[in-house]
Order: structure tokens, then sequence, then C-alpha cells
């Protein structure tokens, strides 16, 4: 039997080869079951050609072929549904040499990570890690507390919809306001004009007139309010409100947070930060808010094998499905976070950790270049302007057990953890700000 990777690549390579015996162009489209099926442009292509391809692919790629595995485009009812695909990607040489097959991914979830990546208005910085359990949401409020103390107005939105973390600790009584994200997900398809109220201003005091406010992931408990009902209804496309064409679940969760932002504007003053503290792990939030939603993304690891293959693995994603322009977008915005870096060799912890960063980079994202080459995207090991020179966040036994806000308030030790971080995470925001 062929397994899914083998007939993906087959797939390929069987199209590369027709596509330039042929002069034609060919749309691979890999449905939900990983079946493959080819949309061919190109009137002059003999029916029998045609059908000895639809054998080829029958015979080389089984069980992993469409019903239908040859399609003609103009036979097609809607060909702007293939043609017109945000998600149809034409594949880099170094996969097809001809340059004319595409690569249409049919899947429930995943397809963000290799979405043209979309630059905001303002600073919004992604808090991500590819596993759970590094302090991530914590960094997030650490974040939103100093960026109060310079007098800044910060809006937190909670996009760890499935667990959510830093809601609880930016408002610790649980009062959030009636609603939260997931509620502007189910309700604007419906109503174009929804009346949610979902910012709360968060109990973090700041001097100045700094301000924290966050949109909770769900809304403020009660009877009656059911949030696993919405939560289960929110990652698929729908169709826009004059129907012509479907708003992919990136463009409703950018709908989401500028709800949000206005709303914040409204009751206090326009945002100067957006965190969005993501998920953890491959999934489409997390997609989403690295490559459509943030001015920059910090990547947090701790330094270990499973990490880092896991980096690695997502950023041959992008390597291989994205142009050189939309690869740069993403690879730019890019920021390592080591977190709970140990107190005992900590230099030496850090000397790997930045090792084992650069070598991923390298291997991915990185451009292969000559030393003489200085508009290349590379950087030696020891390069601090690099994205996988890391921010730190040192780590203490004694900060083990913390659970509330009110105990990272005011311990000279939390401030000593996150100094670093946070000036450095500052530092590139002001940067981005003035570019």
């Amino acid at each position: 039997m062929v397994d899914f990777d083998t007939a993906g690549q087959t797939a390929i390579q069987l199209a590369d080869e027709f596509a330039r015996a042929h002069g034609c162009d060919i749309t691979i489209i890999r449905d939900l079951l990983g079946r493959n099926a080819f949309a061919i442009e190109g009137k002059l292509v003999p029916d029998k050609l045609c059908q000895d391809l639809g054998e080829g692919i029958s015979k080389q790629c089984n069980p992993f072929v469409a019903p239908h595995p040859v399609i003609r485009i103009e036979s097609m009812v809607a060909p702007e549904l293939v043609l017109s695909s945000p998600d149809r990607k034409l594949l880099p040489e170094q996969l097809a040499q001809s340059g004319r097959v595409y690569l249409l991914e049919r899947t429930a979830v995943g397809a963000d990570w290799v979405r043209r990546p979309t630059v905001p208005s303002k600073t919004r910085i992604a808090l991500y890690g590819f596993k759970g359990g590094v302090g991530r949401s914590t960094a997030a409020y650490m974040l939103a507390r100093e960026f109060s103390r310079c007098g800044q107005v910060v809006l937190v939105v909670d996009l760890d919809l499935e667990s959510p973390g830093i809601s609880s600790l930016l408002v610790p009584t649980m009062e959030f306001a009636d609603y939260g994200v997931v509620d502007h997900l189910v309700t604007a398809p419906v109503d174009l004009n929804p009346n949610l109220d979902i910012v709360t201003r968060a109990e973090i005091s700041s001097s100045g007139n700094g301000e924290v406010w966050l949109a909770a992931a769900g809304g403020r408990t009660r009877a009656g309010y059911h949030y696993i009902e919405k939560l289960s209804r929110i990652y698929i496309d729908i169709p826009d409100s004059a129907g012509s064409k479907s708003m992919t679940f990136a463009e409703r969760l950018e709908n989401s947070i500028q709800y949000c932002e206005r709303q914040v504007s409204e009751k206090s003053r326009q945002p100067d930060v957006v965190l969005l503290d993501s998920r953890a792990g491959i999934h489409d939030i997390a997609a989403i808010a690295i490559t459509q939603l943030s001015t920059f993304a910090l990547l947090f690891a701790t330094d270990n094998r499973q990490t880092w293959e896991g980096y690695r693995e997502l950023f041959r994603q992008w390597q291989v499905r994205l142009d050189p322009q939309h690869l740069s977008q993403v690879r730019e915005r890019l920021q390592v976070v080591a977190s709970m870096v140990p107190s005992r060799g900590r230099e030496d912890y850090l000397a790997r950790f930045r090792d084992s960063a650069q070598d991923c980079f390298a291997d991915t994202l990185y451009d292969s270049v000559d030393a003489a080459d200085s508009d290349a995207f590379s950087f030696s090991v020891s390069d601090e302007s690099a994205p996988h020179y890391p921010f730190p966040i040192l780590h203490s036994m004694d900060l083990v057990g913390i659970e509330s806000s009110s105990e990272l308030l005011g311990s000279d030790l939390v401030d000593a953890a996150y100094s670093q971080f946070l000036t450095s995470v500052l530092r590139m925001a002001t940067e981005t700000t003035n570019q």
C-alpha cells in the first residue's frame, strides 16, 4: 500500500511531468481524506491523455485517489472555487520544476499555517509555544503590566479558547464581561452589527495613565450561558454577508479582534498594544495569530529535542509552501523566547539553547548564501539581532506554585526573572512602531 506522504509526492511528480510535457497548468486538489485529484487547465489537451493520466494516478497513488482523479477546469460548475481559493499555492521549484503546478489542500484544520501573511496596522504581539507549560500566559500578564507602566493602553485577547489561562490572571475574580471572543465569532455571521460587551478593565495597578483591558475567551459564567456549544461552531469558513464568497476563519477572527479594539476605544482610548495569547501546538488559532494577526510573534521554547523538532517541522512547511515574498514576511516577525531558564548553569544553558535555535532556523528559514551577500536573511549564532537569539525568562524554584496575579506583583524575584525579557520585547515593539 502507498502511504499518505508517498502518494502526495507521487502526485506532484506526475503533475509536474504532465504539465511540462503538454504545456498546461495543473492544480492538485487533496481532499479531507488525503485523496488526490488533478484539475487541468488546457482545452487542447486530448481526452485520451487525460484518461491515461487518471489511470496513472489511480495506479501509483492508490488508495489516496479521488473518485474522479482528473477534472477539466472548464467543465467545473464553479471553477473560481479552485482558481481563486486562498489556499491554492504555486509549488516552488524544489517540488515542481515546471512552475505550473499548484496544490490546493482541503483540510479541516491547519491551512492557516501556509496562507499568505498579512500585516496589521497597529502593534500586535502574538505569544505562542509549540508545547504547553512554558509560562506563556504568565509572560503575557507581565508584558501587559510593563506596557501599562509605560503609560500605554493594552488590550489582551485570550485566544487559548480550549484552555483559557490569561483571563483568570488579569481578572482573578472571574468577573468578566458578559461575552467573550467566542460569542463574537458565533454572532457576527448572523448579525452584522452585534451588540456584545466583550472587554473589561483588568485588575492591574499602574502608575500614570496606562491601562490593561481583557477580551476573555468566554463571557461571565452564569445560568444559561453555554460555552462549549459555541466553541464547537467557530472554526468553519462561512459565506460573507453577501453570500458571494467564503470568509475564512482568519478573517472572522480578525473581525473579532477589531471589534474588541473598537470597544476599548469607546470605553477609554485606542489601544497602543494588543497582546494575543495563542494556544499551544499546531492549531489554526496559533497559525492565524502568527501569520495573519500579529506584528511580531514570540515563540516560547525550552531546550529539548521535542520542541526543536516541532518548530523545525513548522518552519519547514513555511519554507516549501510560501513564495519568497510571503516567506520573508513571516520569518521577519519571529523572535524566540527561552522560557524557564534554570538558575544553575544559566549561561551554559542559554548557549546550548541559542545553538539549538540557530540550527533550527538555519535548516529551514535562513538563506543559504555566501558571506558577501549582505541582503540575505541569515545570522551567525552569536548575532544578538537574530530571531534565534533568545529573550530569556529566568526560572527559580521560588517561583513554583505562584498561582495568582497578586503573587506576581511587588516581588523582586519575579521582576528579576522577567527583566531582560520585558526590556527586549518593549524595545522590539518600539522599533516595529517606528518602522
